[in-house]
């Protein structure tokens, strides 16, 4: 099952998921940083265990309030590690596809 979702996370409808027994999520998207960020927390919040997808995410270049500028792979990289291991298992493109290569069943 793949469920396009955006940053509406608590909009989810969590009860279906439960309803079909699905416990875990990748997420993939833009922005590393904002949707994304949300979207991880909020499904962890909600009990589902979360895969992230570090090469299936991005984000942009920022200039913070005291106009110092951060390059996008900072700031991408600042949103994985706040959120690894506390709500997501980071995760890369080649793992999901090795470890969801199985014959689908009816």
């Amino acid at each position: 099952l793949i469920l396009a979702i955006h940053s509406y996370v608590y909009f989810w409808p969590s009860t279906y998921l439960w309803e079909k027994q699905i416990t875990s999520l990748v997420i993939v998207g833009l922005t590393t940083d904002h949707c994304i960020s949300t979207s991880t927390r909020m499904a962890a919040n909600l009990g589902f265990q979360v895969f992230l997808v570090s090469d299936g995410t991005a984000t942009f270049d920022r200039v913070s309030y005291n106009g110092k500028y951060y390059p996008a792979e900072a700031i991408h990289e600042a949103a994985l590690t706040s959120l690894h291991e506390e709500f997501a298992v980071i995760t890369n493109t080649d793992s999901i596809i090795a470890t969801t290569r199985q014959p689908i069943s009816d």
